[in-house]
């Protein structure tokens, strides 16, 4: 090797090292320190945030390392720790520290519009009293293991409703509904329900016709969607939607006169609105005619809805929601107040036999018409599509289309154990059923009752002669 061609290999091999170093050198700087919490953000397709929960503890430091993988911009902001919004580079990464003051669970957020999928980019961020938040990180978030730690139960009870106003005047009603954002089990699996104040259906709301009502929405700051609400009572653009798409954090209100009396539907308005509907974000408001209802023992609430699942869970855990199902209308589960069979057993109400009852019945959909029955009675009064003018009497079985709702009426002659379907009863094995039970001897001699049946005497043979047999 000549003297030139040695300077160009010491060179060339210098060249190299140091390239090497740098590379190496730049990878250590892209990587957490041992004393950081490293937070990785993708773009909302490919997971968002990893991990979805951290833990640090009150009152001390905390160091994170938040890197960005994705091909767009992201933000990350933690606004109730007061961390404003930081927003980091495709490829790029940044450091903070700041310091808890307050114990609790808190939404992180990114802070930059990203994709249509930018709502999905949330994680939480544990703040534990001292020696628990290295036990907090030591738990893996899967689905199974959030619905351990926070358990819901979304179903409504029937008996969940206010009672009969009773006022002669008209008032300013304040009204307060809560988005929530909430995940329970659907047949034993993790599944997330979108509620109205955590429940399905949503509040029973109760005003008076010629009332002012002030209706608040709020949207929590844990929520991943935008939420809005629709209530077929108003009239104006859009039943008040237009004026109610509310944002993760924050609030909206509105006011309306109550004009029209009867049962009506609400729910939510955001679009894809059937999506948000099948998770379970409907209602329903009543507006009591000026003159009242009539007196009645009890009052129950009931609303039929559908869920469509994915087959089989994610690789997380959760039974996810079928957008292609819901399209083709071919519901996995059709329920009454939010989970299949969930009025049954011990959820079932429980009353004296010979009380008058009104059953507020509603159908939240979103493709199904219901064909609503009680096994064992027959309707005194039915108030068809809610309208409060003349009610149909003697009614063995009435429909209440998607987004509709109706009044029914009766007295339970006999104790027993009733059953309410929609009587396309394929859909009983799907879930839509619920049982009140009355208790208590019959009223007024009123009798059911097994008999014996008489010895049957025993029939002549056929004969040809006679025209017996089969033809």
């Amino acid at each position: 090797m000549n003297t030139r061609d040695f300077i160009v290999f010491s060179l060339s091999l210098a060249l190299l090292v140091g390239t090497i170093g740098a590379m190496l050198g730049y990878s250590a700087l892209q990587k957490a320190r041992p004393d950081q919490i490293r937070i990785v953000m993708r773009s909302p397709e490919r997971g968002g945030f990893d991990p979805l929960d951290i833990y640090v503890t009150l009152g001390e430091p905390a160091k994170l390392y938040v890197k960005n993988e994705a091909l767009e911009t992201h933000g990350f902001a933690v606004p109730e720790l007061g961390i404003g919004s930081i927003e980091v580079k495709p490829g790029r990464h940044t450091t903070l520290e700041f310091t808890p003051e307050k114990e609790g669970t808190f939404a992180a957020r990114c802070s930059v519009y990203c994709s249509d999928f930018h709502p999905l980019m949330q994680m939480r961020v544990h703040v534990l009293p001292p020696g628990e938040a290295s036990a907090g990180a030591a738990r893996a978030s899967t689905a199974t293991d959030l619905l351990r730690e926070f358990p819901a139960d979304i179903v409504r009870d029937p008996e969940d409703l206010p009672p009969p106003l009773r006022r002669n005047t008209s008032e300013v009603v304040e009204v307060h509904l809560d988005a929530v954002e909430v995940v329970d089990e659907l047949s034993g699996e993790p599944y997330a329900y979108w509620t109205f104040n955590g429940k399905v259906p949503g509040p029973f709301l109760r005003v008076r016709e010629g009332d002012t009502v002030e209706l608040t929405l709020s949207n929590g700051i844990s929520s991943k969607y935008d939420h809005s609400i629709d209530l077929h009572a108003v009239t104006g653009q859009g039943g008040g939607a237009a004026f109610m798409q509310v944002a993760p954090g924050e609030s909206k209100k509105i006011r309306f006169n109550a004009t029209n009396a009867g049962i009506f539907v609400y729910h939510c308005a955001t679009s894809d609105i059937p999506t948000h509907m099948t998770h379970g974000m409907y209602g329903l408001i009543l507006v009591e005619p000026k003159e009242g209802l009539p007196e009645v023992d009890r009052e129950y609430y009931f609303m039929q809805g559908e869920l469509y699942a994915k087959d089989a869970p994610s690789a997380a855990g959760f039974r996810e929601f079928s957008f292609e199902k819901m399209l083709d209308e071919d519901a996995d589960y059709v329920v009454w107040n939010g989970k299949p069979a969930a009025i049954t057993g011990t959820r079932s109400p429980v009353f004296r036999a010979g009380e008058a009852l009104r059953l507020f019945v509603g159908n939240g959909g979103v493709s199904y018409l219901s064909s609503f029955h009680v096994i064992g009675e027959i309707f005194d009064h039915v108030f068809p599509e809610g309208a409060l003018g003349h009610p149909h009497g003697d009614v063995q079985t009435t429909t209440i289309p998607a987004g509709g709702a109706t009044i029914a009426e009766f007295h339970t002659e006999m104790p027993a154990k009733y059953i309410l379907v929609d009587h396309a009863l394929s859909r009983l094995n799907r879930g839509a059923v619920a049982v009140i039970v009355a208790e208590g001897e019959p009223p007024n001699g009123s009798t059911l009752e097994a008999v014996p049946l008489a010895e049957a005497p025993e029939r002549p043979p056929a004969s040809a002669s006679s025209g017996g047999g089969l033809h």
